[in-house]
C-alpha cells in the first residue's frame, strides 16, 4: 500500500511541475517591428497647455536608459522621468515659460529592450500661449563621423553680444546632428540665435576646457516670420582656455632645475633674470645662466644655474617677471607670476652630456615631401653652426645644396633648403660643425643623413576659375579635399577670377571654397573665448578626379545667389 501511495504521489508532483512550464512555442519568427509612439499627452499641436507632465505611449517595452539618452526638451527645461509600463512621464521640476512653444525631441538611436531602433525620429510640439511658434533653422555639419556632435542654440535677442560668454551660458536649444550631419532647430520664436556645434563629452550643456570639440557659427541668425538662413559648419578642434600651469621643480643636478608646466609651452619673451631661485633661510638668490625647453618633453623648462649648489636645500623657484610671455601651443598665456615652488637641491655633478639624438627624417627614407622639415634634435643647447663645415648636395650630380640654418627652441637644428621632386640628398654634419652651448665636449660621430624625394610624376594639376556672386571683397581659396583621406590642397582665387594647383597627388577630391578673412590661408573655426565666427565657406558639390602627370583645365566654380 505504501508503494502505491508514494508512486501516485509522485505521478501528480510530476503532473503539477510540467503544468507550471507551460511555454510558447519555439521557433517562431523574432520581434523585429521598429517601436513607435501612439499616443501622447498632450495631443501634438496643443495650444495654451497649462500642465506640469508630459506623457509617451510606446507600442512597446523600451530600453528605459537608451530612451532618456535621447530625449530633448526644447527650450532647456529641468524634467524628471516616471516609467509605467509602456508609458513614460515627463515631470517638469520648474514652472514652464508663458507664451512659448516646447518641443520634446527623440532621435532614433534610442531602442526598445530587444535592441530595435525606431524607423523614424519622434516630435512632440504644444505651446504655452496662443500660438505654435514655427520658426526653423536648417544646417549641415562637414564631418568624418558627424555622430555625437549636437548644435547647442542661445537666445541673443536683445542681449550685449559684447558682454555673453558662451561658457557661461546654458543653451536655450539643443538638437543631435544626424548621421548625415543634417540638422534641424524648430519650434523657434522671431529673434536671434547664436548656434554652435559642439561634442559635449560629458553631456552636461556646457563648453568644458580641454575637453570638448567645437566649431562656431560664420554668423548669428535671424529667425524673421518663421524663416532664417542656413547654417554651416565644419567640425573643429578641441576647446582649450586654460593657460600653461607651472606644476612642479625638480633638481636633476647642483646646477640644473626642471620646471614643469600642465602642457607643452613656447617661449616668446623670457631671460635670465625672469626667473628666481632663491634660498629664504639665508636670504640667497642664485643667477641663472640659462634655459631651454626640454628637447623630448616640451612641457619641461630646463634651467641652468650660473654656479653650483654644495649642499642639500630647501629653495623656492618662481617667475615673478610680469612681461615674460610662456604660451601653450594654441597661444594661451602663463599668468601665475610670482607663484613659488617649493625644489630640495641635490650635490651631484650634471653627468648630461651634448650628444645628437634625432633628426625628422629617418635615413635611407624615400617619398619624403619637398616641404617636410628637416630638423636635427641635440640632448643639450646648441650655441652656433659652422655651415661651411655642412656636406649638403644633391646625390644626381654631387652639386652642394644652398641651405641656411637656424636654432629652434636651442636644441633643434633646422636646416632650409629649396628640394625639387625625385632627387637623392646627403647630409653629413661633422662634430665641428656644432658648437654646444655650455658643455665641453661635441658630437662624437660626424652626422650623416641619406633621402629621397617623392616622384611627381604621381601628381596632377588642376585649374579653373570662379564665378563669385557672394557679395563680399574677402579673399576666396579653392580648396581639394580627399574624398578616402584627409588630404588638402588649396589655392589663392586671384583677381581675374582664376586659381592653379600644381603637383596634387592623383585621386578623387571634393571641392569647397572659404573666405580667408584673417589672410593667414588656412579655414578658422572661429572661438569662442574670446568670441569669433568661423570664416564662411561654401560648399560647390562637386568631386573631380585628378589624373597622374595629367592637367584638368576649365574647372568653373560658382558661390553666391
Amino acid at each position: 500500500m505504501k508503494i502505491k501511495l508514494t508512486y501516485y504521489l509522485f505521478f501528480v508532483l510530476f503532473l503539477l511541475y510540467s503544468c507550471a512550464n507551460v511555454q510558447a512555442p519555439s521557433g517562431g519568427p523574432p520581434d523585429v517591428t521598429p517601436p513607435e509612439i501612439v499616443n501622447t499627452y498632450p495631443k501634438n499641436g496643443t495650444i495654451n497647455f497649462d500642465g506640469k507632465k508630459v506623457e509617451l505611449q510606446f507600442t512597446k517595452y523600451m530600453n528605459k536608459n537608451s530612451v532618456l539618452e535621447n530625449l530633448y526638451i526644447q527650450p532647456l527645461t529641468g524634467a524628471e522621468f516616471d516609467w509605467s509600463g509602456k508609458k513614460l512621464s515627463i515631470e517638469f521640476k520648474e514652472s514652464l515659460l508663458p507664451n512659448t512653444t516646447y518641443l520634446i525631441n527623440l532621435g532614433t538611436d534610442y531602442t526598445d529592450f530587444r535592441n530595435i531602433k525606431p524607423s523614424e525620429a519622434f516630435s512632440l510640439i504644444f505651446s504655452t500661449g496662443e500660438i505654435i511658434d514655427t520658426g526653423k533653422i536648417n544646417g549641415i555639419v562637414i564631418d568624418k563621423n558627424p555622430q555625437g556632435i549636437f548644435i547647442f542654440a542661445y537666445d541673443i535677442t536683445n542681449i550685449d553680444t559684447d558682454t555673453f560668454r558662451l561658457t557661461y551660458a546654458l543653451p536655450k536649444y539643443r538638437v543631435q546632428v544626424g548621421a548625415s550631419g543634417n540638422f534641424t532647430l524648430q519650434g523657434l520664436a522671431d529673434g536671434k540665435y547664436r548656434l554652435i556645434a559642439v561634442k559635449d563629452q560629458f553631456k552636461d550643456l556646457v563648453l568644458t576646457e580641454n575637453q570638448d570639440f567645437y566649431s562656431t557659427a560664420f554668423q548669428d541668425f535671424s529667425v524673421k516670420n518663421g524663416k532664417s538662413d542656413d547654417a554651416l559648419f565644419r567640425f573643429g578642434k578641441i576647446v582649450d582656455f586654460s593657460p600653461p600651469k607651472l606644476f612642479s621643480a625638480e633638481f636633476e643636478s647642483n646646477n640644473k632645475v626642471k620646471l614643469f608646466f600642465s602642457e607643452n609651452i613656447l617661449i616668446h619673451h623670457l631671460s635670465s633674470s625672469s626667473i628666481a631661485i632663491f634660498d629664504s633661510l639665508n636670504n640667497h638668490f642664485y643667477k641663472v645662466k640659462n634655459y631651454y625647453i626640454d628637447n623630448q618633453s616640451q612641457n619641461i623648462l630646463n634651467v641652468i644655474l650660473n654656479d653650483k649648489i654644495d649642499a642639500q636645500k630647501t629653495l623656492y623657484v618662481s617667475i615673478p617677471d610680469s612681461i615674460v610671455v610662456i604660451s601653450d601651443t594654441i597661444g594661451n598665456i602663463f599668468n601665475e607670476f610670482g607663484k613659488t615652488i617649493k625644489a630640495k637641491s641635490v650635490t651631484e655633478e650634471d653627468a648630461s652630456e651634448f650628444r645628437f639624438l634625432s633628426a625628422s627624417i629617418r635615413d635611407s627614407s624615400t617619398n619624403i615631401p619637398l616641404d617636410r622639415k628637416i630638423l636635427f634634435t641635440f640632448s643639450e643647447p646648441v650655441d652656433s653652426v659652422i655651415n661651411e663645415l655642412i656636406d649638403f648636395h644633391q646625390f644626381s650630380d654631387s652639386s652642394d645644396v644652398i641651405f641656411s640654418s637656424s636654432i629652434i627652441n636651442s636644441t633643434k637644428l633646422l636646416l632650409n633648403a629649396s628640394l625639387v621632386y625625385n632627387s637623392s640628398y646627403l647630409i653629413k654634419i661633422p662634430p665641428e660643425a656644432i658648437i654646444p652651448q655650455f658643455k665641453a665636449n661635441k658630437v662624437r660621430d660626424t652626422i650623416s643623413l641619406f633621402f629621397k624625394t617623392e616622384d611627381n610624376r604621381n601628381y596632377g594639376t588642376v585649374s579653373g576659375s570662379l564665378i563669385d556672386s557672394s557679395g563680399t571683397e574677402l579673399q576666396k581659396i579653392v580648396v581639394f579635399e580627399g574624398v578616402n583621406d584627409n588630404r588638402l590642397f588649396q589655392a589663392v582665387v586671384n583677381q581675374e577670377g582664376k586659381w592653379r594647383i600644381d603637383n596634387i597627388r592623383s585621386g578623387d577630391y571634393k571641392i569647397w571654397i572659404y573666405e580667408d578673412r584673417n589672410s593667414n590661408n588656412r579655414y578658422d573655426f572661429g572661438k569662442v573665448l574670446p568670441f569669433d565666427f568661423s570664416e564662411k565657406f561654401y560648399l560647390t558639390g562637386l568631386t573631380i578626379s585628378v589624373k597622374s602627370r595629367w592637367e584638368t583645365e576649365g574647372i568653373t566654380l560658382r558661390i553666391g545667389k
